[in-house]
């Protein structure tokens, strides 16, 4: 790495099949706020990426078909900066659906009510607060956080706090990814913290046969389980 760019960040150096847990940089307290922000920063511009994005968006819409109730409450969980969660009500309201945003987060560093935007922000605990019901649950790029026990817990509290269904947005634990990960970030990203945590993430995701079994052992009814893109 070279000078100037911060502290180096270890990451994994090559990719294994198994699932291999690890801490994530960006979920260390104690990490500086501006080095936070500077990798929250590189995330919000992946999360224009048609691939990144599109997904979450279009299983909200197939969720929503035939529902006339209007305005839909969504609830965001782990939101970040919210980013995501606004792109997919303004999303909505371009299609004539009203939507009552939730943005939730451990910790709200970085996560504030748009002024007038009439949306909610509130410090929540997927795991350990009692969430709140809305019509729609999202994530995105949550549930690789989590060990695997944890993940049941956290897809059966997503699936009773949601109406009419959730979709759960997350990586993709295969070869391909990591290694496009692994050549690309270094090119595009400013923090060294999104390359480290990016490859950590990628090695600490579920496979999509993995994300069923674990929908299953959360209760979930016809859980459905899709791939898009590269990641």
């Amino acid at each position: 790495m070279s000078a100037g760019r911060g502290p180096a960040y270890a990451a994994p150096t090559g990719f294994t099949p198994h699932r291999r847990t690890a801490a994530e940089y960006l979920d260390d307290p104690s990490l500086p706020a501006a080095e936070r922000a500077l990798s929250y920063r590189d995330l919000e511009r992946f999360d224009r990426w048609p691939f990144q994005y599109g997904p979450l968006r279009t299983g909200v819409l197939r969720l929503l078909e035939g529902v006339t109730t209007r305005p839909v409450e969504i609830l965001e969980l782990g939101a970040g900066t919210g980013h995501t969660g606004r792109r997919l009500a303004a999303s909505l309201a371009r299609r004539g659906i009203e939507a009552r945003l939730h943005l939730t987060d451990r910790s709200l560093e970085f996560l504030e009510a748009a002024p007038g935007s009439g949306e909610r922000v509130s410090r929540l605990d997927w795991l350990a607060d009692p969430l709140p019901v809305a019509d729609v649950v999202v994530a995105n790029l949550v549930l690789h956080h989590f060990e695997t026990a944890a993940a049941v817990t956290a897809l059966a509290r997503a699936a009773t706090a949601a109406r009419i269904g959730g979709v759960i947005y997350d990586l993709h634990r295969r070869a391909l990814a990591f290694h496009l990960l692994k050549w690309t970030l270094p090119l595009i990203a400013r923090s060294p913290i999104t390359l480290a945590d990016g490859l950590i993430s990628v090695q600490q995701a579920f496979t999509p046969r993995e994300l069923l079994e674990l929908a299953r052992a959360a209760g979930i009814e016809r859980p459905e389980v899709s791939t898009h893109g590269l990641l």
